[in-house]
């Protein structure tokens, strides 16, 4: 029988960048991420360098965040090629473009992804979750997220179930009875919520009350 063709011949990805840039102010999830699950991440990277093909994997920290830097470059195995670029603090840094841009001089076209430069990203934590789910063939039923913002009496970071109503969340925390506005995300690209009745997805980083 013929060789299978490779699916990720045709991309030819050559890295693999791991977003460990906060994407926005009072966003600290990843950084959290970084400094608990730093083993889930190195095996996460291990897959997923096999699934696209990639020779390398650059971790991308900010400045402000040394101290992950630091656990990560610790925990980089000889057999890994693996090595972490610590970055200037700034917004948007943690846009994928603007890394890829700032870590390896290419410019992805307008209207293309990343592929189209030789480049697969993904968020740390999203590494960090493939490292610890595949190898037991689980789902993801929970994530980190970012509780912040002057409405709220009691902020940090919290792994949440995944379909818990932001209202459960927020009032288990503690928040003033001055809240105005709760943002899904982000202040400077958050939405804000109609309802707080909505719940936390995989995709929610943080909430701004």
């Amino acid at each position: 029988m013929a060789a299978q063709p490779s699916p990720h011949a045709e991309l030819a990805i050559d890295t693999l960048l791991i977003n460990g840039a906060e994407c926005e102010p009072y966003l600290t999830t990843d950084h959290r991420v970084m400094l608990e699950q730093s083993a889930d991440i190195m095996l996460g990277i291990r897959y997923v360098l096999k699934a696209t093909g990639a020779r390398h994997a650059i971790i991308a920290v900010e400045a402000n965040k040394q101290d992950a830097a630091d656990l990560l470059n610790a925990a980089v195995t000889k057999d890994l090629p693996v090595h972490v670029e610590v970055l200037a603090m700034k917004y948007p840094q943690g846009a994928e473009k603007m890394l890829i841009k700032a870590l390896l001089g290419r410019e992805v076209p307008v209207g293309q992804h990343a592929s189209a430069v030789g480049v697969v990203g993904i968020n740390v934590a999203t590494c960090a979750v493939i490292g610890r789910l595949l190898p037991h063939g689980r789902g993801i039923q929970e994530r980190v997220i970012t509780i912040s913002g002057p409405a709220m009496k009691r902020s940090g970071n919290f792994r949440i179930a995944i379909g818990t109503p932001v209202r459960f969340a927020l009032e288990y925390l503690g928040i003033s009875d001055d809240l105005s506005q709760v943002f899904l995300g982000g202040p400077m690209m958050g939405n804000a919520l109609p309802s707080l009745g909505i719940t936390i997805t995989k995709g929610t980083s943080g909430l701004i009350a």
